[in-house]
């Protein structure tokens, strides 16, 4: 299987790109609203998406587009919302996101 070029350079605990690490205080930033996965846990944080992404660039490096702009977002340190939608987006079309769960 090929590895996903984001893969390499992302650590699963502790994200990082080219030897910087994210802030904590970026990491605890509670995302827009908690997305919650199919059969998975719900993302309430950046630090929890920021894992979430991490583990299943790992699973699926092969056709990881939408995980991999979530990433760059995580990398570039962008606005919580903007991390918030990409992470929504690639969720639901990834048909995992448990809209059911979901807080109107």
């Amino acid at each position: 299987m090929q590895t996903c070029c984001w893969c390499s350079t992302l650590s699963l605990y502790r994200p990082q790109y080219a030897g910087m690490s994210l802030p904590p205080a970026y990491l605890r930033q509670k995302l827009t609203q908690p997305l919650p996965i199919k059969r998975g846990p719900v993302l309430p944080t950046v630090g929890e998406a920021a894992n979430y992404i991490i583990a299943l660039l790992h699973e699926r490096a092969e056709d990881c587009k939408r995980w991999r702009h979530a990433a760059e977002l995580l990398l570039d340190q962008a606005d919580v919302a903007a991390v918030s939608h990409q992470v929504h987006l690639a969720l639901f079309y990834d048909a995992q996101l448990d809209i059911g769960a979901m807080k109107a």
